[in-house]
């Protein structure tokens, strides 16, 4: 049989929130490469002879490089196995899915990318924070809050602070200062609403509710760290009257 790879999405974490076509995949894959963020119970959807293979990443930590990431992927798939690369998330969505899947077709493997629901809008969605809202935000916007070439990502903080939208950061809680009192000199005003949650698995979650000036204290004071979503907007104040989740 020949070697395939499918570049998958697990979601924010939640296993029913998988996708009906990685639940299918997951069951005839050979071996499994997965990150960090890859959930116990969505790894246990596998079968049981799947190898599985970790390649998870922290913020000061790497199990391996993503050039070594890419050349497993390559090899697994020359050796005729059918491989899921497993990721938190989606895998276009600051997963470099995208420089694995360049990798792949260039080695030519025979690949399918299957999208996953992005920590990005569902962890908000489960502290009851819409990302958009009539009246209140009519964008919204990704950023990673870390690099790994600069650390925080060079940002205008004055056009962020004019978008009048939501701004959503991934991979910020240890940049999170550096960003709050950017966007605090970029002329956002310093009481607006902001938020740190963590989670879509029921009593995983973390939910705090203050201020864009008030968060890095927080986050200090509180000891949160990754992997947690910074959401900084008029729709965070809307948790309290949103919240559905018992």
């Amino acid at each position: 049989m020949k070697g395939r790879v499918w570049l998958a999405g697990s979601g924010p974490g939640d296993p029913g929130l998988v996708t009906l076509r990685l639940a299918e995949v997951l069951k005839s894959a050979e071996v499994i490469v997965y990150d960090r963020l890859v959930s116990p119970e969505i790894l246990a959807m596998a079968g049981e002879k799947a190898r599985r293979i970790f390649v998870g990443k922290r913020t000061d930590s790497h199990e391996k490089s993503q050039q070594e990431i890419n050349e497993i992927l390559i090899e697994e798939a020359q050796k005729g196995y059918q491989v899921v690369r497993l990721k938190g998330g989606d895998p276009f969505v600051f997963g470099r899915g995208g420089e694995e899947l360049a990798d792949l077709l260039a080695s030519g493997i025979p690949c399918e990318v299957i999208p996953g629901i992005t920590s990005a809008i569902a962890v908000p969605e489960y502290a009851g924070i819409p990302v958009t809202f009539r009246q209140l935000s009519r964008s919204f916007h990704v950023f990673t809050g870390h690099t790994a070439e600069v650390g925080v990502p060079d940002f205008d903080y004055e056009a962020m602070a004019r978008l009048g939208g939501t701004l959503i950061f991934l991979m910020a809680t240890s940049n999170a200062e550096e960003i709050c009192q950017g966007l605090i000199n970029g002329g956002m005003k310093p009481e607006m609403p902001s938020a740190v949650l963590r989670s879509a698995l029921p009593g995983d979650e973390v939910r705090r509710i203050t201020t864009v000036q008030d968060l890095p204290a927080l986050l200090l004071r509180e000891q949160i760290g990754a992997p947690a979503v910074i959401v900084i907007g008029e729709v965070v104040s809307l948790s309290s009257e949103l919240t559905w989740r018992n």
